[in-house]
Order: structure tokens, then C-alpha cells, then sequence
């Protein structure tokens, strides 16, 4: 992304770290036990940032369609998980699951339902 956005590093450090974990952790069976800290830490980051922007405000990518930019990781995980997995779906669900809620965070509704 050539651009720097308004809300670009906003929880970026948290999305960061719980992205770092769910890396570390790609495709582990207990994948949400695991990283629970980290995504933890990401809400809590969230929720104070909407105390003081509110709910109206929507995080999304440059792009239509693109994910917020600390979402965008996330995204290419669940391809790689797939990948390493024999696309084993069911073994990478949560890697979508945490993408999906990542993006919702940010955008505070489903982006793409």
C-alpha cells in the first residue's frame, strides 16, 4: 500500500502481535488457546479506540474490498494455512473466523457478509 490512511495505526502493534501468534501458531489445533492473550489485548485496544471515535467511523483498505491495512496479514494466512494443510478447510476455519473479526473491528459491521 502506497498510502498512508488516518486510522493505518490504530491498534496496529496489537494487530501485530496477535498476527505474529496466529503465524507462529498457523494451522495449530488449538490455535484460539494459544493466541488468546494476544487477541485479548487486540480488543482491548479496539474497544477504547471506538470509546473515543465512536461506531460510525469504518476502517477499510485504500482499495474497494481491501481488508483494514492491520487486518491484511491476516488474510494471507489463511491461504498459507491452506496450503500447508492439504487445504484442509476445516483445520484453517479459525484462521478466516479471526480474519473476518479482525475487519469487523475495524469496519464495525461485516465488510462482505
Amino acid at each position: 500500500m502506497g498510502r498512508k490512511a488516518a486510522f493505518d495505526d490504530v491498534c496496529s502493534n496489537e494487530a501485530n502481535g496477535w498476527t505474529t501468534c496466529l503465524e507462529t501458531n498457523l494451522g495449530s489445533k488449538d490455535l484460539h488457546r494459544k493466541c488468546d492473550v494476544h487477541q485479548q489485548t487486540f480488543d482491548t485496544c479496539v474497544a477504547e479506540w471506538r470509546a473515543k471515535v465512536g461506531s460510525a467511523v469504518q476502517v477499510k483498505g485504500e482499495n474497494e474490498g481491501d481488508p483494514p491495512f492491520q487486518c491484511a496479514t491476516m488474510s494471507c494466512l489463511i491461504g498459507e494455512c491452506l496450503r500447508k494443510y492439504d487445504y484442509n478447510f476445516d483445520r484453517c476455519k479459525p484462521h478466516t473466523q479471526f480474519f473476518k473479526y479482525c475487519v469487523k473491528s475495524f469496519y464495525g459491521r461485516d465488510y462482505i457478509s
